[in-house]
């Protein structure tokens, strides 16, 4: 370490008097500790750029397509009960991720599926990826019918999105310019919900923002119909916590590999991911009204909640029209400000929904017996007539279900709630302590007891899910 050597420099130089043969041993002593604590700088630096990259990636992963039911998602538990919501998943979220990082690491597993795989055998791998091809179709799905109201208003699905098929990407290198590009326009979206409060705000305009769920909010008449409305939002709200398929990759930017580092950089994430959320969900409200759209799609959380609140409709994204915002502002800045936010999340949904397609494929062609992800990815026809069947058949299902509302819930209430919760808890609990001579600690116990808490609030969030299908 940096440090003995230093150490040891001063002693050395203690031991060697004031003679001519101790100078040429201290200045060289001296040289020694001044390179060590360059290299110690310069390792500093590294690891604060590889925290910095790991805080991006699980950033952008929690900031998906389930933002733009944030405003709805909000209105419905009220602005407290919200907030106990996010913070509740975000930290069950950190809990998860250190789960897999931690048994990953000790597994040498380089991937979530290979986790699974070996510590449930080859059923564990298929698990987690039926699991990531059902999210894949699923947020695909979502993204075709968030396009529909921005092109077409809703109702339509446009057959134009299934030649992106053609067009999607045949790397994940890519997913770095993607990200950026939903940066961009996620924060469009929150400036504008931010602007438009307080303009509402100053003008009078604001609806009341309610902090408790009620009946009539939700859009039902008894308690026990609240009571399952108000559980099967939690599923819409998993962006809080959902980052797990990321967490090996980013293990891996890690070097060496520092759980500290990690849990303390995805827990940060976590933190700016529900501010995000809450910030857009409550200025949509306070703005629109008490119709708020289930489909958000130009702002996100507390600001939105705020913003939309007399007239809200279903789909958000209809109130951001210049006819939707000149009751806060002249027409040509409404105008203006409602084809900024709709043309960024337009350009947003575009280049993200091929990102779904890829991961699905290379689940789908793993799955499958005697296929070869590589070989069937690298051929161009079997590629684009892959996508662009999967592309037809998730705007089939988007045509019959035109709201994501519903679709948001289902999907997080199951395949992100598997992934999510339930398998780091099943994994937690499937670990034997004492193993390979460590001992059996505190933290050891306390985490296989959150294993349980994991699986639980997984299975609960499936049940509520499922359920909300049929109200």
């Amino acid at each position: 370490m940096p440090a003995d050597v230093g150490s040891g420099a001063a002693a050395d130089g203690g031991a060697g008097g004031g003679g001519a043969l101790s100078q040429p041993l201290l200045q060289g002593d001296r040289n020694d500790g001044q390179g060590s604590q360059g290299s110690l700088r310069t390792g500093l630096r590294e690891q604060k750029g590889q925290a910095a990259r790991v805080f991006a990636n699980l950033t952008n992963s929690g900031i998906g397509s389930s933002t733009v039911a944030m405003p709805m998602a909000v209105k419905t538990l009220g602005v407290g009960v919200a907030v106990g919501a996010m913070l509740l998943q975000g930290t069950l979220g950190v809990i998860a991720n250190h789960i897999l990082s931690r048994e990953g690491e000790r597994a040498d597993a380089d991937s979530y599926h290979d986790l699974m795989r070996s510590r449930f055998g080859k059923w564990g791998g298929r698990a987690v990826a039926l699991a990531q091809m059902l999210n894949s179709l699923g947020k695909c799905v979502v993204w075709l019918i968030i396009l529909a109201d921005l092109i077409v208003g809703s109702g339509c699905i446009p057959a134009e999105p299934v030649l992106i098929g053609c067009l999607s990407m045949r790397s994940l290198d890519k997913l770095s310019g993607i990200s950026l590009v939903g940066d961009a326009a996620v924060a469009l979206m929150t400036t504008v919900a931010l602007v438009l409060t307080v303009v509402a705000g100053r003008q009078g305009k604001a609806h009341d923002i309610h902090w408790l769920p009620s009946a009539e909010e939700a859009g039902t008449h008894s308690k026990a119909g609240l009571f399952l409305e108000v559980a099967s939002v939690f599923p819409v709200m998993m962006g809080a916590a959902f980052t797990q398929n990321n967490i090996s990759s980013v293990m891996h930017q890690l070097r060496p590999f520092n759980q500290p580092v990690l849990d303390a950089t995805q827990a940060a994430a976590r933190a700016i991911t529900i501010a995000v959320f809450l910030c857009i969900g409550v200025a949509n409200y306070a703005v629109f009204g008490g119709k708020l759209q289930v489909e958000w799609a130009s702002s996100i959380g507390i600001a939105d909640y705020a913003v939309f609140t007399t007239k809200l409709q279903p789909d958000v994204l209809l109130n951001y029209s210049g006819h939707g915002l000149r009751r806060l502002m002249p027409r040509r800045p409404a105008l203006a400000l409602a084809v900024a936010v709709k043309l960024s999340f337009l350009v947003n949904g575009l280049f993200t929904l091929p990102a779904y397609l890829y991961p699905y494929q290379h689940n789908l062609w793993a799955a499958l017996p005697r296929q070869s992800p590589e070989h069937r990815m690298n051929d161009q026809r079997s590629f684009a007539a892959t996508n662009i069947a999967s592309l037809a058949g998730c705007t089939l299902i988007a045509v019959l279900v035109p709201s994501i509302w519903k679709p948001l819930k289902l999907l997080g209430g199951t395949a992100v709630g598997c992934m999510a919760f339930v398998f780091p808890g099943a994994i937690a609990l499937s670990t034997r302590w004492p193993r390979h001579g460590e001992a059996h600690t505190a933290r050891d116990r306390a985490i296989w007891a959150l294993g349980w808490v994991l699986v639980a609030v997984g299975l609960l969030q499936a049940v509520a899910s499922i359920a909300s299908q049929f109200i």
